[in-house]
């Protein structure tokens, strides 16, 4: 996993400040790469598939606080 994210990083230029931060987005990363996998795998549950993308690396909640309009936001 960790080769994985280490080619990750380097396509999408990440840069963490510390060995702590790298942790935490690496734990994120792999968490969110199982679910890409679970995902695919039921291929016949779902009209669409997901992958690795230069957001990988952050949870939804964060996801959703840096990029979604306030207004959807409750």
């Amino acid at each position: 996993m960790e080769q994985i994210f280490k080619q990750f990083i380097d396509t999408y230029k990440k840069v963490y400040n510390d060995e702590a931060e790298y942790k935490k987005r690496f734990d994120i990363f792999s968490k969110n790469y199982e679910f890409i996998n679970n995902h695919n795998s039921e291929l016949n549950a779902s009209s669409f598939t997901v992958g690795i993308n230069e957001f990988a690396d952050l949870t939804k909640d964060e996801f959703e606080s840096l990029y979604t309009p306030s207004i959807i936001k409750n």
